[in-house]
């Protein structure tokens, strides 16, 4: 007699951390597997490393991407039974955008700055000028400017788990109290949209006339039937001109010379629209030409300080959607990606009918449930303004591979099983349709698909190309659904 050993070289399961960082590099280890001499690591585009043993080194690249990492064992017979880990790669946060709120402050005064949220943060670091003081994780943040105060930057970053994103930087001007200033406060619009700018004063003194000549960027039309005083007194005026080309003349006086006074704020609001093919970008609101005017005709203007208007558009439209496309129900772990899309502060995806899966990234993880159909996986990117164009990518999906008509067992013949590489069906009692032979892998990917007219009763599939292990073979048409279970050796 002769005694046989057979080994069983299925790999168990790959220990190591799922979500990492590109330029990191992490450990990944398996089980000691039997009767294997060596083993095979396959890892997902972007990420390096190499290893014959059951543990591997693996350096996620600046183009690694999410998808699995994989591991066999090896020996004179044959490769064993493979073992996957989903590992889903992510970035640093996105560049952060402009931040918005007051650029002349008084000391003594409190402001709040805003940022658009930033992709992929998941907490923001501000960092304020000497005397400026405030906390803050999020993107808004309030600070109080103290007696202490100095000129200097508002600075916000995005930061996750990954490490920080590149900052954006507001400058600000810091007065103190009883000066008269004018400021032009801009704000942040979107395209094709109206806007609000003031004129706003801070007044140590009584003053009765204002008069200023506010040039502002192309892209802007102000709304001159709509320019308002804000409410000072009943017997204050105003009148507005168009001088030149992209410059209005704003006076504002009072008929009996009572003094605008008060504290800090708006005196005149001025409307524009925002022209539908403006480009995005920051621009200057520049005053010139400014005049307060007291009861003894005298002009107590100390400073006058210009503004910035923030233009916003739609996100542009989402490029190709990458990721499986064939895909069978009780399938789990899917990624999908779409490039990065300008403009966008988060990303909206839209699922096939029964896939699951939720992101509000570039990149998504579908499940596949038994209620899963064929359909298309959508993305757009949205910001403020609203959404971008969207992209779409259809998705075939087969039917489980757990549930199945038993009445057609004794229809079908699927030999020999197991198969080096071709086997053959033989359809014993013919299908009254036409109908669909699909060959899956054991992770639910379609690898193989063809449509058989009613009447081929014998056939045969070729595997030869493909790797040793377990496939499914699904015969499918309005009448009913059967699968077998087919080993490549």
């Amino acid at each position: 007699s002769l005694a046989i050993t057979i080994n069983d070289v299925s790999a168990g399961v790959i220990t190591g951390n799922t979500s990492v960082c590109k330029g990191g590099t992490e450990t990944y280890t398996v089980g000691n597997i039997a009767g294997a001499t060596s083993y095979i690591w396959t890892l997902p585009a972007g990420a390096t490393g190499t290893s014959t043993t059951n543990s591997i080194g693996v350096t996620f690249g600046t183009s690694a991407v999410s998808g699995n990492i994989k591991v066999k064992g090896h020996n004179s017979g044959g490769d064993g039974t493979e073992s996957t880990l989903a590992i889903t790669v992510n970035d640093i946060p996105s560049a952060a955008g402009s931040i918005t709120g007051n650029t002349t402050v008084c000391k003594g005064g409190t402001e709040t700055y805003t940022v658009p949220a930033i992709t992929g943060a998941t907490s923001y670091v501000w960092t304020l000028p000497t005397g400026v003081t405030g906390t803050g994780s999020t993107n808004s943040i309030t600070v109080t400017i103290s007696s202490s105060a100095v000129n200097g930057n508002i600075k916000v970053k995005g930061h996750n788990g990954c490490g920080d994103g590149a900052e954006s930087s507001l400058s600000i001007t810091v007065n103190d109290p009883g000066k008269n200033n004018l400021t032009a406060k801009g704000t942040t619009g979107c395209a094709g949209t109206d806007v609000m700018v003031t004129l706003d004063v801070d007044n140590g003194l009584p003053f009765i006339a204002l008069q200023c000549d506010l040039k502002y960027p192309d892209y802007l039309t102000p709304k001159t039937s709509q320019i308002v005083l804000t409410d000072r007194a009943t017997d204050h005026n105003i009148q507005t001109s168009l001088p030149a080309t992209n410059t209005l003349r704003v006076l504002a006086y009072s008929l009996t010379q009572q003094a605008f006074k008060g504290n800090s704020g708006s005196v005149v609001k001025i409307p524009f629209t925002v022209n539908s093919n403006a480009v995005t970008g920051s621009y200057a609101l520049e005053l010139i030409n400014v005049t307060l005017g007291n009861s003894q005709s005298q002009n107590i203007l100390d400073n006058s300080y210009n503004g910035t208007m923030v233009i916003n558009a739609l996100p542009s439209t989402a490029g190709i959607i990458t990721g499986n496309t064939n895909i069978c129900q009780q399938t789990t772990n899917i990624t999908y990606s779409v490039p990065v899309i300008a403009g966008a502060t988060s990303y909206i995806w839209i699922l096939p009918t029964g896939a699951t899966g939720t992101s509000t990234i570039n990149t998504i993880a579908l499940n596949y449930g038994s209620g899963s159909v064929s359909g298309n996986l959508k993305v757009k990117g949205h910001n403020d303004c609203g959404d971008g164009g969207e992209a779409s990518l259809p998705i075939t999906v087969c039917l489980s591979v757990g549930i199945q008509d038993e009445s057609l067992a004794n229809k079908v013949e699927v030999f020999p099983n197991p198969t080096k590489d071709i086997f053959y069906v033989k359809i014993n009692k013919p299908f009254e349709n036409d109908f669909k032979v699909e060959v899956c892998n054991s992770f639910g990917q379609v690898m193989q698909r063809v449509i058989k007219k009613k009447g081929d009763n014998k056939f045969s599939v070729d595997l030869t190309s493909y790797p040793k292990g377990i496939y499914f073979i699904t015969f499918s048409n309005a009448e009913a659904h059967f699968n077998c279970k087919i080993v490549k050796q």
